[in-house]
């Protein structure tokens, strides 16, 4: 699954990020322990402010998704209550799962409005 926000479909993009976010979450395919890019790294890869993502990591961490640590970041929460070992971190390739998909989005976006 990748991050697309659809910036015409009248949902609130920080919503469509939470929620697809969460889904990330629930499917396992952003396992418990994992960290998220910070804001502006987050805003910059999938093309919004700064404040819509500061929004859905809010929410997110409201709903027991996500949690922070003081300097940081923000990390995927352990939902099954098993405790996850101190340090461990994914290094997943933000870049790979939302660049290449907004990329490939702009290009069909560009073509279609021939």
């Amino acid at each position: 699954m990748f991050i697309q926000p659809n910036k015409q479909a009248g949902i609130p993009l920080y919503s469509q990020i939470t929620e697809q976010l969460k889904e990330m979450i629930l499917q396992k395919e952003l396992p418990s322990g994992a960290k998220l890019p910070s804001e502006r790294t987050m805003a910059t890869l999938i093309d919004v402010h700064r404040n819509t993502i500061k929004r859905a990591y809010n929410e997110l961490k409201a709903d027991g998704y996500l949690e922070t640590h003081e300097r940081k970041g923000y990390f995927v929460s352990d939902l099954e209550e098993e405790r996850v070992e101190k340090g461990r971190c994914y290094n997943l390739r933000w870049s790979d799962i939302i660049k290449s998909t907004y990329i490939n989005r702009r290009i069909e976006e560009q073509f279609s409005s021939f």
